[in-house]
């Protein structure tokens, strides 16, 4: 585990060192503490799979969009970052390590709010000659998916006078919200049967780990060193943000598993400055990503590139990167083929060397 130098709420200034991206899909359709009761320990985990962040090194903040049934009280938590245990036969792709052994980064933190639902952000450092926190260094599969969780504190008055839990969307949800609109028939890349399995929750009374039985997604967020390359579903019929049908475009469970009439699309979050040329590379998943230090570039290649698009970067919002780019939405060439696309950037940023991103993985 990594020595505690310093967990701070992130000021509004920051200067952009992290690039962010969550699985979330915009709507927040209730709150939950994990599966248990309230006289349990329990903390809610969300998986960030390998494949949607190929290439990542370092975690530099983290964001958590909580509940308080009673804002005026004082509130606290434990974030709780963790590697993944091997594939078992009880989950055949992984599942958060539990276990003193993997456990990267454990810190309690203070949750003052001013409203029911608030977001809060939390830089980390972990110590070392380089910043922010290094992630386990596995360049392929479920070894290289890390959990970032929050730890709740046994509440016995919630969910009625008070106590804290997180946020989600989700798909198996009650009337009338209807849930994520993703692929029903999804390729299990990251879960058994058909559920994305990203969505995780672990009790401590009961030492039970598991996958969230309403396949949902917690509104947890990371912020990575490198440049983030992220998908998305557009579809404005079916995301309209309302009734937790998630907002267009579809930065959640949509994005990485499109369903039928969805068009689909990648954003580039980037450090390189406004009005960069950044090029997106989309073909295969490389099973064994590439070192471009050979190249004079950092990063590693895990795309074949098939294909090229070019685009300039706007300058994006404050706390999440530098500079942006959005791919599309572009028809889906293969609808239903479950052809695993492989998307990921360079960017061009004047004065410095190209920027190399994360590569995610999109479902046709």
């Amino acid at each position: 585990m990594k020595a505690l130098i310093s967990l701070a709420i992130l000021a509004a200034t920051s200067s952009g060192l992290a690039q962010t991206f969550m699985h979330h899909d915009g709507t927040n359709e209730g709150n939950s503490r994990g599966v248990g009761t309230s006289f349990d320990q329990i903390t809610v985990l969300q998986r960030f799979p390998w494949n949607q962040c190929c290439g990542r090194t370092r975690l530099c903040c983290v964001e958590f969009t909580l509940h308080d049934v009673n804002p005026f009280t004082p509130e606290s938590a434990y974030l709780e970052i963790r590697r993944s245990n091997p594939p078992s036969i009880a989950f055949p792709l992984g599942s958060p390590d539990m276990s003193g052994a993997g456990l990267i980064y454990f810190a309690p933190v203070p949750l003052v709010f001013t409203a029911n639902v608030q977001k809060f952000s939390f830089a980390i450092n972990g110590g070392g000659p380089t910043p922010c926190l290094d992630l386990p260094a596995i360049l392929s599969g479920p070894g290289g998916d890390f959990y970032v969780g929050m730890r709740f504190r046994p509440q016995p008055s919630w969910p009625i006078f008070d106590g804290v839990s997180c946020m989600f969307s989700g798909r198996t949800v009650l009337p009338p919200q209807v849930g994520e609109q993703y692929n029903p028939v999804i390729k299990p890349m990251y879960a058994p049967a058909a559920a994305p399995g990203l969505g995780w929750s672990h009790n401590s009374t009961t030492t039970v780990t598991s996958i969230h039985p309403q396949d949902l997604s917690w509104a947890i967020g990371v912020g990575l060193i490198e440049d983030v390359c992220q998908p998305f579903a557009w579809n404005p019929g079916s995301f309209t943000g309302a009734g937790g049908t998630g907002n267009n475009p579809n930065f959640g469970y949509a994005g990485i598993w499109p369903n039928g009439p969805d068009l689909i699309g990648w954003r580039v979050r980037s450090m390189a400055s406004p009005n960069s040329v950044c090029v997106l590379l989309l073909g295969p998943n490389l099973p064994f990503p590439q070192d471009l230090s050979l190249y004079g570039l950092n990063g590693l290649l895990c795309v074949e590139p098939w294909i090229a698009l070019a685009q300039v970067t706007q300058p994006d919002a404050t706390c999440r990167s530098v500079s942006s780019a959005t791919f599309g939405p572009l028809i889906n060439p293969l609808p239903g083929s479950q052809f695993c696309v492989g998307a990921q950037a360079l960017t061009m940023d004047s004065g410095a060397w190209p920027l190399v991103s994360t590569a995610c993985t999109t479902v046709l």
